[in-house]
Parts: structure tokens; sequence; C-alpha cells
């Protein structure tokens, strides 16, 4: 079933809820378009979709660690910046790794509702493992597809829209199918 971009964003944004995960693997792989990407998303949720800060989650490479974790186009490093939309504030909370991840959706479980809409958003490298099973590059480590729609499958929101932009993101796409999802990879 699809839905039309109104039925999946609530006018109330209260019940708009959004994970945006970048995991980079380490230093060298993490390159800048993925933080890139991320601070896009973020700024078109909060100033366009008009979602709370606190309403979105961001797992983001070694999270605030402030050791040298982005690889800039001219072949230096950096500390990837914390604040995603240019406020001032701090946007990214955690590292990109499993456990983070399940905290996350452990988190939203208890927190989100029918009446609530989540927006995932996953960038960075992935892999093939064969088939259509697939996996995401976290911090230092790797999501299976499995896995991964296990923590998905733990929020009850009314709708969930996924977007995977990774290598072989189609091979998450059988796990995290439902009836109030919409999914792109």
């Amino acid at each position: 079933e699809l839905y039309s971009v109104k039925s999946v964003t609530s006018t109330n944004n209260n019940d708009n809820y959004a994970v945006i995960i970048s995991g980079g693997l380490d230093s060298y792989y993490n390159w800048v378009r993925f933080w890139n990407d991320c601070s896009q998303i973020y700024k078109t949720l909060v100033n366009v979709y008009g979602y709370h800060d606190d309403h979105i989650y961001v797992l983001m490479s070694d999270g605030t660690n402030p050791a040298n974790d982005r690889h800039l186009n001219d072949g230096s490093y950096d500390s990837s910046p914390l604040d995603l939309d240019g406020d001032g504030d701090t946007d990214v909370q955690y590292a990109a790794t499993r456990a983070n991840i399940s905290s996350v959706f452990n988190q939203l479980s208890k927190t989100l509702n029918s009446n609530d809409n989540l927006f995932i958003f996953t960038t960075d490298h992935g892999e093939q493992v064969s088939g259509c099973d697939a996996k995401i590059i976290l911090w230092g480590e790797t999501m299976s597809d499995n896995e991964f729609s296990d923590e998905v499958n733990k929020v009850n929101a009314g709708h969930i829209n996924v977007v995977m932009e990774q290598c072989y993101s189609g091979g998450f796409i059988d796990n995290l199918q439902g009836s109030n999802r919409v999914i792109a990879t």
C-alpha cells in the first residue's frame, strides 16, 4: 500500500521522530560526503518538516569522540562536527554501533505508538552477504539486514519511512517491509 507524503508526515510535529545512521567503518572510509548527507537530511527534517531536535536521534561514526574520524576530499582528516544544522547545538548523540542502535530503538519502542511517524535514514557503506542478505557498515563493525529489521520492528509507529543509501541496501527490503512502511533504497 502506498501512502502520500501527507499521510506519513503528521501535521502535529510532536508525532514525528527520526533516526539518522552513518557508520563509515573507520576514519579512512568515513568520507565527508556521509556527514554532508546526514546534515542535509537533518536540516530538511527540522527546517522544512518542523521536526523537533529532541525527536531526532543521530548515530554517526565515533559519536562525540573528538578524535579525527572523517576523511576530507583533500586527503586530510578531522573530527566530524556534532552540529548538523549550524544552530550551535550538538545534534550527534551516539557512535554508530550495534549497541547504540539497539539502545535508540529500545527507547523509541517505549515512546512511539500508532499515532507517531518514524523516519529512518542510513548512509555510508554496505555489503552483500548473499542473495538478498546484506549488511550496513557501522563504526568498526557491521549489522545484518536481519539484525537491523529486528531493531526497527521493536517500534510500534503508525508509519515508518526508511531511506537507505548505502550499497546493497536493497537487500534490506525483504526484512523491513510491512503494511505501515515505505522503503526507498
